[in-house]
């Protein structure tokens, strides 16, 4: 299928996950909290997964934007799960995206329980996507990297997509798109794709690298086993993105 032909599937109903919003907001479950609360939440009790914060470490370090975009209720929340790395200055995020509480900014300061749907949808994705290209003044690609359905079609228009997790419908989506190449195999020419890809000018090609997946026939290869261990591929899948964005040893940086 043509993406734009997809994309357009996407104008449908509701998404079921906006009624769950209107059920949380009539019982008033979110009213009453803090910005603070909701910080120390995120920073107690929110574990990222292994890999992820010496990626965006790497990531800050090359002066690379980073963006995150989430269907997550609240600001708040994301921001405290990364408030040990931004304290520091280890890592610097552009910009965080996400629906949030409404509060009352000028009584009690405590959330309403009402919240504001800033990002639900996976065409909510796609658009903040294009903002970034409209109001970027870099010539960089756009590496959009997400686990679930609704990130589908903002994976499908950046320059390189990659899917973390089990993300069998993700996967199973950019293989019938055109234009799009999906990485899977273990093939060198595959691998060297992605490289050509994060430092290509022409924007001709778009690509998804399913991680795990392709981390598992990597590391078979490597290690001769046949069998892979779930739990340790998961581990090493933020790693694999870290050497194919940055280089791994013996390779250029492809990154400017």
């Amino acid at each position: 299928f043509d993406i734009a032909d997809f994309e357009n599937a996407f104008y449908l109903p509701p998404h079921p996950h906006c009624s769950s919003l209107e059920r949380v907001e009539r019982y008033g479950l979110l009213g009453g909290l803090s910005r603070d609360d909701l910080r120390f939440t995120g920073s107690t009790s929110v574990k990222l997964q292994e890999g992820v914060e010496d990626f965006l470490v790497k990531t800050s370090q090359r002066g690379i934007p980073i963006h995150i975009c989430s269907a997550n209720w609240s600001k708040d929340l994301i921001i405290g799960a990364l408030q040990h790395l931004t304290d520091g200055k280890a890592v610097k995020l552009a910009n965080v995206a996400s629906s949030d509480l409404e509060f009352d900014e000028r009584g009690s300061m405590l959330s309403t329980g009402k919240i504001r749907r800033n990002i639900v949808t996976a065409d909510d994705k796609k658009k903040y996507l294009e903002d970034i290209r409209k109001t970027t003044k870099s010539e960089g690609r756009i590496v959009y990297i997400g686990d679930g359905q609704p990130d589908v079609l903002a994976m499908l228009n950046a320059d390189v997509g990659i899917i973390v997790g089990d993300g069998s419908s993700l996967r199973k989506t950019a293989e019938m798109a055109r234009g799009v190449q999906l990485l899977t195999a273990s093939a060198q020419c595959e691998f060297d794709g992605l490289f050509d890809a994060l430092s290509s000018r022409d924007g001709n090609h778009r690509y998804v690298l399913d991680a795990q997946k392709y981390g598992e026939s990597v590391y078979s290869q490597i290690s001769g086993e046949t069998s892979v261990d779930v739990a340790a591929s998961e581990k090493r899948t933020w790693s694999l993105i870290s050497d194919m964005c940055f280089g791994s040893p013996g390779r250029a940086d492809t990154t400017q």
